[in-house]
């Protein structure tokens, strides 16, 4: 069975399929090109630091205050707080 286009239902042929894959991947590696070169980090988790945590708290930052300093979200700067009770 041949897959049809689903923007003008017209038959899609062998040929067009492996294009339009091989433009995916093309896309995708631009894309991670593309972040790489801005300095972005990709695919690697942020290390919560509970300690630096409980400073900014002591210093009297809010929750979303010290999410935003270290580049965590809020429930990670939560959970962090919760650790050193």
């Amino acid at each position: 069975m041949m897959d049809t286009c689903k923007f003008c239902y017209r038959p899609m042929t062998e040929e067009i399929l492996k294009e339009k894959q091989k433009r995916k991947i093309d896309n995708a590696r631009a894309s991670v090109a593309k972040a790489k070169a801005n300095g972005n980090r990709l695919g690697r988790r942020k290390i919560r630091d509970d300690n630096q945590i409980r400073a900014l708290r002591r210093e009297g930052l809010s929750i979303r205050d010290i999410a935003a300093k270290i580049g965590l979200s809020t429930a990670a700067v939560q959970n962090g707080l919760k650790g050193a009770k």
